[in-house]
């Protein structure tokens, strides 16, 4: 069934109009990053409750691209100054992701059920495409893989958001009035943004980059605002939109999938958070007393959540996108490559 059919384009049309008023009401209780998280929820539970919805899939890379502009636009001056202060964690999380899989890995294979290869794709803390596409790739169970992964980025991105109410002097309503509107960006930062979200993205493209229709719009932004080219972000109403077509993609992941299913999966994938983030904080503590980084900081850039998902909880809390965009990134890219070595290195050792 293609996304062009009426029929279909009207069950996109609920899954966005319901994760619009999803996220008005997150704004209205004043919530952390409200169009995200309350498009999230809204989803998730039109899932369950069987509501005829479909995914706005055809238009993530157009919302990742947005993203990345506006994530992009937090860089600054400084950012190029603070490189040699990441070597620590930088190492420190090739040690995470180990410790993370060996612990993750057996989770979902002995309390999940899964079969090896599903458990050891669905544990691997690297993003949901990636994983999927590799599992599917090497005969494992891509629904459980999807499933897992989509749980785990729901339940992390919703409780590491959510704790931000309980970190002193933060007020989400000042996240909230962030940006500027439409009636004052200049047309010269508009064109400038425009051409660097379209060079971002082939040439991020045509380099294989993972993430690339996020990464290489986020990267050309980057440059723009260090450079002092351009000193505005995209236009916070287009970037309001962006979150609410994101956070509703996340939240239709488990369309067509039965109720106890999908409470199975955002079970598990409790259960599975839990573990990483409890592993993060620890690492979080051991590199505040190493490196003096600021730990919440730390929790952002190890969080298993999503690439942009984090970024955007590292804006709604007004913390340094940069480091823990390069983080998420850095750990994608880690898993993507070794996972397929590591896996192969560990069937001989089984078929020993």
């Amino acid at each position: 069934m293609g996304q062009s059919n009426p029929f279909v384009l009207a069950r996109v049309a609920l899954a966005l109009v319901l994760g619009t008023v999803g996220g008005a009401v997150f704004v209205w209780l004043s919530l952390p990053l409200p169009w995200m998280l309350g498009a999230i929820v809204a989803n998730v539970a039109g899932s369950l409750l069987m509501l005829p919805l479909w995914s706005p899939l055809r238009i993530r890379r157009i919302v990742a691209v947005i993203i990345g502009l506006m994530l992009g636009s937090s860089f600054g001056p400084d950012t190029l100054d603070q490189l040699t202060t990441w070597i620590a964690s930088m190492s420190m999380l090739v040690v995470y992701l180990m410790v993370s899989a060996c612990i993750v890995v057996p989770y979902y294979r002995w309390v999940g059920g899964m079969d090896p290869l599903t458990a050891f794709f669905a544990g691997m803390p690297g993003g949901l495409a990636e994983m999927t596409f590799l599992g599917q790739d090497m005969g494992a169970d891509d629904r459980s893989i999807v499933m897992a992964h989509a749980g785990r980025v729901v339940v992390v991105v919703l409780l590491v958001a959510m704790t931000a109410r309980f970190i002193p002097g933060y007020d989400p309503t000042q996240r909230l009035s962030a940006g500027v509107s439409f009636s004052q960006i200049s047309l010269t930062s508009v064109l400038a943004l425009t051409i660097a979200g379209i060079a971002g993205f082939y040439l991020a493209r045509s380099l294989r980059l993972p993430a690339y229709h996020l990464i290489g719009p986020m990267f050309c932004s980057a440059v723009l605002h260090v450079s002092g080219i351009v000193d505005q972000p995209p236009p916070k109403e287009l970037v309001a939109g962006a979150q609410v077509v994101l956070g509703t993609i996340v939240g239709c992941r488990f369309i067509g999938t039965k109720p106890r299913q999908i409470l199975r999966a955002l079970i598990l994938g409790m259960g599975a958070t839990c573990i990483m983030l409890m592993i993060t904080v620890l690492f979080a503590v051991l590199l505040y007393n190493v490196t003096g980084q600021n730990p919440v900081l730390l929790v952002l850039a190890y969080s298993p959540g999503g690439l942009a998902e984090m970024s955007l909880v590292a804006l709604a809390l007004g913390e340094n996108i940069a480091f823990v965009a390069a983080h998420h990134l850095a750990r994608i890219s880690f898993v993507v490559l070794v996972a397929p070595l590591a896996l192969t290195g560990w069937n001989r050792w089984r078929n020993k």
